[in-house]
């Protein structure tokens, strides 16, 4: 059965646009809805690991499905082997015709060693496909607490394996999952390597925030694909951080950028008074093959434990940051902040739940998806259900067109410098692709549609330059060939 405006309520907030909650079917008290958002391709899923349908806190993912300007409910997923505690929807993750969801609470390879489903998508169902578990047994491995997922590669990361951390990559091989690498810790320290994993290009990026707050600083791994595996090319650390800010806590990469959070830093106020807990967000650009950190974000009117940066996210050069503790009006109601550069500089808007409730925690959880901005408020509650999501049209929030919001560009290329292929993003438009070396020889020149990945392994190491051009819009960029 399809559930429509019965799960649906129209408000107008702030100004921004004519906003919608989608709340829960189920009705038990303790649920968490809205925990995690994912979605791709006309569906989300939002993920209650709370829920006790079964079982105290066996949890569940309910699919809704873009029906014109609203979301339709579509069905309930679960742990296809129902236990008490599994935190089945701790995460989400969803790309193409493919749902990846974490049961943290899993203890078939020990207490809460964790596992990850796989669901895929067959007649307008998702149904159930594989699961995966760490290799070893253990406890507290925590597999499954970061997920990415593309169309060639599932990324698990399990920050409590081995007490330092392990990340596995999975390849996808006809419909199956199969594993490619499992990448330890570097360092034999207690550092949640696999806090957050997420990929850009041939880059693999993890985040270890650090456990033992008093010994080590948060840091972030990067890791480029040489061959068929992935290779520690450098890391990524704070200056001016303690050793308790969580640095690399949560990440999100889109092409050259990428955010970082450090939810637990510390910020100073009215010279001396120290606010813990308010938290940073750091925004770096690839220039060259080297990550450059080009500003910091903080909370403009910050306090104690906003824990601002607790999730981050790119999505089409635009910046959401969360800050699910910020107290608004009431104690921690929460916020969005979301920043876009444009004409030169940062341009700024903040979200909020206007029903300024305490503990609703508006931000635990976001997702861009479809020109939609998807919030979740985990502690938010209604009669009986804990959780909500709301959505809004980024175009309004950012009072932008929706020209505007892809000016960066329609199509492009990367990485940038390029070893023997590189990857042109072309947004499903017809354009046309162009290199040249510097002298002006043409050396390719094609016709194309959407994403390809083009064969550059017959130019010679040096730079050229590379057009796309698509009726009146050219972009022309420097491109540096470098053969390994």
């Amino acid at each position: 059965m399809v559930y429509s405006t019965d799960f649906l309520t129209i408000l107008l907030k702030q100004g921004y646009s004519q906003d919608k909650i989608i709340t829960h079917i189920s009705t038990h008290n303790q649920n968490h809805f809205g925990w995690s958002i994912s979605g791709d391709n006309g569906y989300i899923g939002v993920s209650d690991p709370r829920d006790s349908i079964h079982h105290y806190a066996n949890g569940c993912v309910n699919i809704y499905k873009k029906n014109s300007n609203n979301w339709d409910y579509l069905q309930t997923l679960q742990n296809p082997d129902l236990k008490p505690y599994d935190f089945f929807g701790h995460r989400t993750c969803m790309f193409g015709n493919y749902l990846a969801v974490s049961s943290i609470g899993d203890n078939i390879m020990g207490f809460m060693s964790g596992a990850v489903h796989i669901f895929h998508l067959e007649n307008g169902l998702w149904k159930y496909d594989q699961t995966l578990r760490e290799d070893i047994q253990g406890e507290k491995m925590q597999y499954g607490e970061s997920l990415f997922l593309n169309d060639k590669y599932l990324v698990v990361g399990a920050p409590g394996a081995y007490n330092t951390g392990v990340v596995y990559v999975y390849g996808l091989l006809n419909t199956t999952f199969h594993p490619l690498q499992k990448i330890t810790n570097p360092y034999p320290l207690n550092m949640q390597f696999g806090k957050s994993v997420t990929m850009t290009g041939d880059q693999l990026i993890i985040g270890a925030p650090s456990a033992n707050m008093a010994m080590y600083k948060g840091t972030v791994f990067i890791y480029d694909k040489k061959s068929i595996h992935w290779e520690k090319t450098s890391e990524i650390q704070p200056d001016d951080e303690d050793y308790g800010a969580l640095f690399g806590f949560s990440i999100s990469a889109e092409k050259n950028k990428l955010l970082i959070s450090a939810p637990h830093a510390n910020l100073k106020a009215n010279g001396n008074e120290e606010l813990y807990f308010s938290g940073k967000v750091f925004y770096f650009k690839n220039m060259n093959g080297k990550w450059t950190k080009e500003k910091e974000f903080s909370n403009p009117e910050p306090s104690s434990h906003d824990l601002f940066g607790s999730d981050v996210l790119i999505s089409d050069s635009i910046l959401y940051i969360s800050a699910p503790k910020d107290d608004v009006e009431e104690k921690n109601e929460g916020t969005v902040f979301i920043y876009q550069y444009k004409n030169g500089a940062w341009e700024d808007a903040e979200l909020t739940n206007d029903e300024e409730n305490e503990h609703e925690y508006f931000s635990n959880s976001f997702y861009v998806f479809d020109r939609h901005l998807f919030v979740g408020s985990a502690g938010a509650r209604d009669e009986k259900n804990r959780g909500r999501i709301f959505y809004y049209d980024v175009t309004k929030v950012l009072n932008v067109s929706s020209e505007e919001m892809h000016a960066e560009p329609v199509i492009t290329f990367y990485p940038n410098p390029a070893d023997r292929t590189i990857k042109v993003s072309g947004n499903n438009n017809s354009y046309r692709l162009k290199i040249c070396s510097t002298d002006g020889k043409i050396h390719m020149e094609k016709s194309l549609k959407g994403d390809k990945e083009i064969d550059v392994s017959n130019l010679s190491e040096g730079l050229y330059i590379v057009s796309l051009i698509m009726n009146d819009y050219i972009l022309t960029e420097e491109l540096i060939i470098q053969h390994r």
